[in-house]
């Protein structure tokens, strides 16, 4: 693959799958053995993917990420973004809905081959995002 290439399959999987939504794509760039170190308790493949991506949408009816730094070389990519969403649609990792907004960051770093993504790690900050969910604070 080309670093061109490999810069695509990451923007389709921030803006395709997380901001529009469309999981079919999961399938077209992710591989049937995907794994993800950050999140050992999906199951592997692009059934893993698709839950957490559910899971955020259903919550954030609002979602929306946008890239702020994209770096590849033949063999991985990795992405910086900012996202953000009102937590006014289903529970979220034990949170009931707060109609709250919160803004945080996240690095993306995938590991593709042949085309697709096989392996893939994140750093979320997800203390910035529950912070900001939640009303007691």
């Amino acid at each position: 693959m080309t670093i061109q290439q490999n810069k695509i399959i990451m923007y389709r999987l921030l803006d395709e799958v997380w901001n529009q939504g469309k999981l079919e794509v999961v399938d077209e760039i992710m591989s049937a053995d995907h794994t993800s170190p950050s999140a050992p308790f999906l199951p592997p493949g692009p059934e893993g993917t698709k839950i957490i991506v559910n899971m955020f949408r259903k919550a954030m009816p609002d979602y929306h990420l946008k890239v702020d730094l994209i770096m590849a070389d033949e063999h991985k990519v990795v992405a910086r973004f900012t996202q953000h969403g009102t937590h006014s649609g289903e529970p979220l990792m034990g949170m009931p809905p707060s109609g709250r907004r919160a803004e945080w960051t996240e690095i993306a770093v995938l590991e593709i081959k042949d085309g697709k993504i096989v392996k893939s790690w994140y750093e979320t900050d997800m203390l910035a995002m529950v912070n900001q969910l939640n009303p007691q604070n």
